[in-house]
């Protein structure tokens, strides 16, 4: 094959303009859709545990995030002092805490899930 044999081939027609503003709507659209599928729950799941946090009082019974039940001895900035059976008391980071058990008037038991 000679360089003129080839020639034709390379002088086809530019590409139409147009597509690069299609693209941009179809990221902006993928860039909305996974807001709201994925940061938006989220971010209201992280709302809802800082306010079970904020909740927590001492003698509240409450489940951490690795399954161990315990009530609330004392309540500390940043850590719960907490008794998990008699005279086995732990120290758990607040952020830790996956659930409130709490009893209301009818004996039936309350969860406050994360």
């Amino acid at each position: 094959m000679t360089i003129t044999t080839l020639l034709p081939f390379a002088q086809g027609s530019a590409p139409a303009g147009g597509g690069g503003v299609l693209m941009i709507g179809y990221l902006i659209f993928l860039f909305g859709l996974m807001y709201l599928l994925v940061f938006r729950p989220q971010k209201l799941k992280m709302k809802k545990h800082e306010a079970l946090l904020k909740d927590i009082r001492v003698d509240d019974r409450v489940v951490t995030s690795g399954g161990i039940y315990a009530t609330v001895l004392k309540i500390k900035e940043k850590t719960l002092l907490l008794q998990i059976a008699e005279k086995t008391k732990i120290e758990l980071n607040r952020n830790n805490i996956a659930l409130i058990i709490r009893e209301d008037n009818n004996n039936n038991e309350e969860e406050t899930k994360k």
